[in-house]
């Protein structure tokens, strides 16, 4: 409950998650950095997004795994 706590109080868009089981810290470490918005920054030459993590990084994959597991959770 205090981790769900920290991710809609530190969100700057938060969203509401049905329930769904995260079965590690990583799990929920990832779905803070989404949720946060650390995954993306703007470029200030062009001001367009980037990510943050290289697509193939720990953490971009961690990332990718905990969404597709909230999408197919039913």
């Amino acid at each position: 409950m205090d981790s769900i706590d920290l991710l809609y109080r530190e969100s700057r868009h938060p969203i509401g998650l049905l329930v769904v089981i995260l079965e590690t810290q990583l799990e929920v470490n990832y779905l803070q950095i989404l949720i946060i918005g650390h995954t993306t920054a703007r470029n200030s030459e062009d001001d367009h997004p980037r990510l943050t993590y290289p697509t193939t990084s720990r953490v971009s994959l961690g990332i990718f795994d905990v969404l597709a597991h909230l999408h197919i959770d039913r």
